[in-house]
């Protein structure tokens, strides 16, 4: 169908719902009564949705009128001659479907004229440019969703076939499901972070979860994939020390002093040369661009401008309220929440750092974390696909444990820090406490 006007879109719309009532249900799905320029007609819509739903006849022209009349509308639209004459008395085939679709699309034209109204007021005052922008890619990525004409249900045989599809292509390239983040365990045993997913690492301070998430992070850029590695807690230049410690074999704190002998300072402007064809992307934000807003605002356009393959955000506790009186929790469902819908958007992998309560320091010594001890809000877990805690057993020792795997099962490795690199590596099975070696050839990383 070509666009029609406004009102001819609506009306056609609300003449096909009262012709086909059986389509309302399918119109209810894609509109809003916000999606009407004209009030009467949003209301009528609203009517007919509410008496498609209790099981009105809507063909019942004498109960229609009366449901008309008693709302007030009957008066708005004309009168019933008026009504009958408009909405009624003609032997158009009903197409619902189509003129559903132009109303949406009017409805977005008038909401742009909105917002760049709205954008021209806030350019011409005395606003801050980048506070600006990063309200306009939030207020895009919004519109982009509202715009957008996918469809949300397909077939079963469809759905294998898009399977299928992924099977096939991840034989050919001999590649893996998810991107690969170096770590043995989540590689071999899960087959790395699979795309739409929100995958939480969490453990007390100090362990080593921003360390793990970068190294996934370099790692994933080292395929030649891009990451967005959004640093609400380190600045640029700490991530930039922990990146050349591992590359150079030099102790992060003497980078982190610039205490480095000449020689060493070779060593470092090779590798930070190098670094230059690595997809490792660092944000930074601080005030109202580390808002939940603003950052997926960001990621949006990073997957649009670099087209990035994962997400990293450290961490989820020190993220920006939207709103000045938004309590902890409120301001966590939110944000687990919406990095789980950005996942599915963007169709990429969202790793998410979490602090853990203190209740796993409680007592004489310290208990491995459960899922009840992430901070904040039970929402964590409830959103999450997959969730990673690091659990310090000292001597460098580190358990790494994935009490929740969607599609997988629960398991455990060991892995060992190495604190002057700041760098997790798998540790082998005889390092465990419960190895025998007589059982060697059975082991598994799984304890």
């Amino acid at each position: 169908m070509r666009d029609i006007t406004t009102l001819a879109a609506e009306n056609g719309l609300l003449s096909s719902m009262l012709l086909a009532p059986e389509m309302i249900a399918a119109v209810e799905a894609t509109l809003t009564e916000g999606d009407f320029e004209d009030p009467a007609r949003a209301k009528m819509f609203s009517l007919l949705v509410e008496m498609n739903r209790s099981g009105e006849h809507i063909r019942d022209q004498r109960l229609l009128l009366e449901r008309l009349r008693a709302s007030g509308l009957l008066d708005e639209l004309g009168g019933p001659r008026q009504f009958l004459a408009e909405f009624i008395d003609h032997t158009e085939p009903a197409n619902a479907a189509s003129y559903a679709a132009q109303v949406r699309r009017n409805s977005v034209r008038r909401r742009m004229r909105t917002l760049a109204n709205e954008f021209q007021s806030k350019a011409v005052a005395d606003a801050d440019p980048a506070d600006l922008a990063g309200w306009l890619q939030a207020e895009l990525g919004l519109l982009q969703s509202i715009a957008s004409t996918d469809q949300h249900a397909s077939t079963v045989a469809e759905a294998c076939e898009s399977l299928l599809q992924e099977i096939r292509h991840t034989a050919e390239t001999g590649g893996s499901p998810g991107v690969l983040t170096g770590i043995d365990h989540i590689d071999g045993y899960y087959g790395g972070l699979l795309p739409s997913r929100l995958y939480v690492i969490a453990a007390r301070p100090g362990v080593g979860k921003s360390s793990l998430a970068q190294q996934v992070g370099e790692a994933i850029a080292a395929n030649n994939q891009g990451v967005l590695f959004i640093s609400l807690e380190m600045s640029r230049q700490e991530i930039a020390a922990r990146y050349l410690a591992k590359r150079c074999g030099i102790n992060g704190k003497q980078l982190a002093a610039h205490a480095v002998s000449a020689a060493d300072l070779q060593v470092i402007e090779k590798a930070a040369q190098d670094a230059r064809s690595l997809p490792f992307l660092i944000s930074e934000p601080n005030g109202r661009r580390a808002t939940l807003a603003a950052i997926c605002a960001e990621a949006r356009v990073r997957k649009t401008t670099d087209g990035i393959a994962a997400i990293v955000v450290d961490y989820l506790q020190i993220i920006e309220p939207t709103h000045p009186r938004q309590t902890e929790y409120e301001k966590v469902t939110e944000a687990t929440r919406a990095f789980k819908q950005l996942s599915r958007e963007l169709g990429i992998p969202v790793v998410l750092l979490s602090q853990l309560n203190r209740q796993t320091e409680a007592g004489t010594k310290p208990r491995a974390p459960r899922l009840g001890d992430l901070r904040s809000s039970g929402s964590i877990e409830q959103d999450a696909d997959g969730v990673l805690f690091l659990h310090e057993l000292g001597r460098g020792s580190v358990r790494l444990m994935v009490p929740k795997m969607r599609g997988g099962e629960r398991s455990e490795a060991l892995l060992r820090f190495h604190g002057p690199s700041c760098t997790f590596s798998d540790a082998p099975i005889e390092d465990h406490d419960n190895f025998r070696a007589e059982f060697a050839d059975y082991a598994t990383d799984s304890f």
